[in-house]
């Protein structure tokens, strides 16, 4: 192998390694995350209420609109736990 392409097979190696250990890393520590209760309210709010009920109490809320209704998608394609 010549040299550039010696760097570029280090730099994809390297690059593999690093975001592989990232999500190891990421699913270790999502066993221990602790639920905040702004993330509690957000799931409660998604779970029990329609796209439009969203909508209108979402002005109460803390957290934007598309942050609870990627939570209510999830929610509707059984991807919580």
């Amino acid at each position: 192998m010549d040299d550039v392409k010696k760097q570029k097979y280090i730099q994809l190696a390297l690059n593999s390694a690093i975001t592989l250990i990232f999500i190891v890393l990421s699913l270790v520590i999502a066993n221990f995350h602790e639920h905040w209760s702004d993330e509690a309210q957000s799931f409660l709010l998604a779970r029990d209420n329609n796209f439009s009920e969203i909508f209108y109490y979402i002005k109460y809320e803390g957290t934007p609109a598309l942050w609870v209704i990627i939570i209510k998608i999830f929610i509707l394609l059984r991807w919580y736990i």
